[in-house]
């Protein structure tokens, strides 16, 4: 059978379709949904196995990036995505969409709750960073990327240092942990000829 993917999207999002194809070249079946259609009818969550927040700047990163949406998830739906997260769904955000896991509190979760318990923040560099790079999985903590295998992914980010430093699930089951990854090494070229990164689900950016 088929997983199915719940792309979940609001005002601002632009990667949803880019997010469902990406899932649907792997295999899985990807709904594209608006966020007030969850709200209305929050059980369509259980008819899911992944749940992928794509990027974006969702409402305008008003007040901070992925805050509002992360508020509208949890104001309405904390309990099913709770229930979501303990019977073993995956969760995956995508640059905007990793910042909607932070501010909701779903991610790091150590020792449960929602309160959230981490933010990211400008590049230690400085700078914006756009280049392709090498990335590894946790083989504790990673479920997305196989053991022992690098894959090739776009780097593109204005914030990826994160406070407190690791951007875990501990407290989640091994096959329900959010994407663990680690940068192996940047690439020289500008962009490889094959990307293995097309025949792989996305990995969560902290972008």
């Amino acid at each position: 059978m088929k997983p199915k993917v719940l792309v979940l999207r609001a005002a601002g999002t632009n990667c949803e379709i880019e997010t469902a194809y990406a899932f649907e070249v792997v295999g899985a079946t990807p709904t594209i949904l608006h966020v007030n259609r969850l709200r209305e009818k929050p059980a369509l969550l259980r008819e899911h196995q992944v749940l992928a927040i794509p990027g974006g700047f969702s409402y305008g990163d008003d007040v901070a990036s992925g805050r509002i949406f992360a508020n509208e998830l949890m104001s309405a739906l904390r309990d099913e995505l709770l229930a979501f997260v303990e019977r073993g769904g995956f969760a995956i955000g995508i640059c905007n969409g990793f910042q909607v896991l932070v501010k909701s509190g779903l991610l790091p979760r150590v020792g449960g709750g929602t309160t959230q318990q981490a933010t990211l923040t400008d590049n230690t560099s400085g700078v914006y960073t756009d280049r392709w790079v090498r990335l590894t999985g946790d083989p504790k903590r990673c479920a997305w990327i196989p053991d022992d295998l690098e894959i090739e992914l776009p780097w593109r980010t204005a914030k990826a240092a994160s406070s407190p430093t690791r951007l875990c699930c501990p407290s989640w089951p091994r096959a329900t942990r959010s994407p663990c990854v680690t940068v192996a090494a940047p690439i020289p070229t500008a962009r490889p000829t094959t990307s293995p990164a097309s025949a792989t689900p996305p990995v969560a950016s902290s972008a």
